[in-house]
């Protein structure tokens, strides 16, 4: 049990995903402390979904029958094919689905979940840390993100480039956890 949580753990802060390996979108995320709990749920609950069904296709399909050329295509059609049925059972706007199908995020932790071949319980453990750690990154962004003052920024850095500076600060102060 300790490992599980070990794994958890790992996947939430040190493993984040989101932060370490970059698979996220910088622009989509909001200020709203409610639109990112919803938004960390909606993504998490998706994670678990997709990660939930590609394990046994990866197991009982793509290895029994030698197609691992087609792995990310079949996970890729099982991302979108989730997404939508999620948002259309939970009747959300259009617009959180055009930001989960592009959501990398998604399929990494699918794709991580088979490099390290974990087993089922532990495919469930990795994949909820994974969801913590999204959910963790995008609080600790937009903590910074609300913390710069745009009449301070030079002109040149307004916008986009602005909030690439904050998410490289981020990045480096939860790179502490490794």
């Amino acid at each position: 049990m300790s490992e599980l949580l070990t794994l958890l753990v790992g996947c939430a802060l040190a493993n984040n995903i989101v932060l370490t390996k970059g698979f996220s979108s910088v622009n989509c995320l909001s200020v709203d402390s409610k639109e990112i709990l919803r938004k960390g749920f909606f993504i998490g609950m998706l994670m678990l979904v997709s990660s939930v069904i590609c394990f046994p296709l990866q197991q009982y399909v793509i290895a029994k029958f030698n197609l691992s050329y087609l792995q990310n295509l079949i996970y890729v059609a099982v991302i979108v094919a989730v997404s939508a049925i999620c948002t259309v059972a939970l009747k959300r706007c259009k617009r959180t689905f055009i930001l989960t199908v592009f959501n990398s995020a998604l399929l990494a932790c699918c794709l991580l979940n088979t490099a390290n071949a974990y087993t089922f319980v532990e495919m469930l453990f990795a994949t909820v840390g994974t969801a913590l750690g999204l959910l963790v990154s995008m609080y600790l962004y937009n903590g910074a993100i609300s913390r710069v003052r745009e009449d301070a920024v030079v002109g040149c850095f307004k916008g986009l480039p602005i909030k690439v500076l904050t998410l490289a600060i981020v990045v480096l102060s939860i790179m502490a956890f490794k």
